[in-house]
């Protein structure tokens, strides 16, 4: 029962496995610092567990699934460095457990969803 996996500061390139969203335990997720192309599957949103994802520094794209909102364990949500498009999802808002979140030097428009007015301090 994988619960925890650091691949970060490697070449690891392609898209993100969809596969990884059936790792039901998984706590942490460190992908940063890699080559990883393309959008994050909408699967991830199904890791129940995962309370620190870090995919900072690769060159992930696309918007951000609306999915990620059923992550209640999260607490570290790093997503800076890319080139996601759109809009913040008012998804994260639901992210009670948040403590951290990393979304810069993205290309995401629009204004800040009020949801995320919602966190606690």
């Amino acid at each position: 029962k994988l619960r925890e996996l650091y691949l970060e500061n490697n070449r690891l390139s392609g898209p993100l496995p969809i596969e990884l969203g059936g790792r039901k335990f998984m706590e942490v997720l460190d992908l940063g610092n890699n080559n990883f192309s393309g959008p994050i599957p909408a699967e991830l949103g199904q890791l129940s567990k995962l309370r620190e994802l870090y995919l900072e520094n690769n060159r992930l794209s696309g918007p951000l699934p609306i999915e990620l909102g059923g992550w209640k364990s999260m607490k570290v949500l790093g997503l800076g460095n890319k080139n996601f498009s759109n809009h913040i999802p008012a998804e994260l808002g639901q992210l009670s457990k948040l403590r951290e979140l990393y979304l810069r030097n993205n290309s995401l428009s629009g204004p800040l969803p009020i949801e995320l007015g919602g966190w606690k301090s």
